[in-house]
């Protein structure tokens, strides 16, 4: 359900139907285990939205391109900009929907983003660390 979101630019509405479609599932969910006690939404979630699941990744990506090498084609569309525009409001760009996860987040500080990262998309371990984490523990 999010591949490719992660570089799109999520407009209020857009959030607001991804939010909607969230709800939808979850129903469909709890209708499916009714022999289980009330569930909430907040208990099944653990806090992990979609868009915030999203915005994790847009920030995850937006890393993978830094990391690029600089004659990379995506490196050139990043740094690519129009001259002109229509008339009216400002289009609301995927930098723009960047920045604005970056400032939520306050990433002036890296320990601050990555824990911020890890708290809202946890990855499993892999068997390195596990294995690294059981030697120190031998120890």
């Amino acid at each position: 359900m999010t591949y490719g979101l992660n570089v799109v630019a999520l407009t209020k509405s857009n959030r607001t139907r991804l939010r909607q479609y969230e709800r939808e599932i979850l129903k469909d969910m709890l209708q499916a285990a009714r022999n289980q006690p009330k569930l909430k939404t907040q208990e099944i979630l653990e806090g992990k939205t979609i868009t915030k699941i999203i915005k994790v990744r847009r920030i995850c990506y937006y890393g993978h391109l830094l990391r690029r090498d600089q004659p990379h084609i995506l490196n050139s569309a990043l740094r690519y900009t129009t001259t002109e525009r229509k008339v009216g409001r400002p289009i609301y760009t995927w930098e723009d929907s960047l920045r604005q996860d970056l400032n939520y987040h306050n990433t002036n500080n890296k320990m601050e983003m990555k824990k911020a990262a890890d708290e809202l998309y946890q990855l499993p371990e892999t068997d390195t660390e596990s294995s690294a984490l059981s030697e120190e523990n031998e120890e």
